[in-house]
């Protein structure tokens, strides 16, 4: 593996930039690294909401036309694995699960997650997802970019070296988060 975590986000976010679209993103150090990359008001920081954010990005792509981009750890997505039926079942154009894989629970102490043995192309496509991987900084842009290009739902598998970037605390409190997300949406 060739990309921290921290690299993988900031393509999130250039590309999520670049469309307008919205981001969900999970708990703790993920969610403090995109917030240091690049704060947008369009971002929703789930804090302690670990495997949440596939499913709070599915009903905000259900009640907009923008794109979704949820970003979800390995850790998360096999703790809610049964959001990927729900998916299925409303097939969100709009909607990219974006599974940032480090084959650890990063937050809590980089704990191995059985991820090496799971076929995350066989889970999306057994789901209606469109999957697309990527392990390098250069590759994830593409992986998204082809990844838009197409009808939703989407997974975007991103290999990351296991790690915690040092970044502060967000400093916003979960009722700011909210409130300006909420203006931001319906601003747009």
């Amino acid at each position: 593996m060739g990309m921290k975590r921290i690299e993988a986000l900031r393509v999130v976010a250039d590309v999520a930039e670049r469309y307008d679209a919205v981001v969900t993103v999970h708990l703790g150090f993920p969610a403090r690294e995109l917030y240091r990359v690049n704060d947008r008001r369009l971002n929703f920081y789930m804090l302690g909401a670990m495997g949440q954010s596939c499913s709070v990005g599915l009903g905000l792509a259900l009640c907009t036309d923008r794109e979704v981009l949820a970003i979800e750890g390995d850790g998360g997505l096999m703790m809610n694995m049964g959001v990927l039926p729900t998916i299925a079942q409303e097939r969100p154009r709009n909607y990219t699960l974006v599974l940032i894989d480090n084959s650890t629970y990063a937050t809590t102490g980089d704990q191995p997650t059985p991820s090496d043995r799971i076929d995350w192309e066989k889970v999306a496509e057994a789901h209606g997802l469109t999957y697309f991987e990527a392990s390098e900084p250069e590759s994830a842009e593409v992986a998204l970019e082809d990844a838009l290009a197409t009808e939703g739902p989407r997974m975007v598998r991103l290999e990351v070296e296991p790690g915690n970037a040092d970044v502060p605390l967000i400093d916003l409190d979960p009722e700011e988060i909210k409130v300006r997300f909420v203006r931001a949406l319906r601003e747009g």
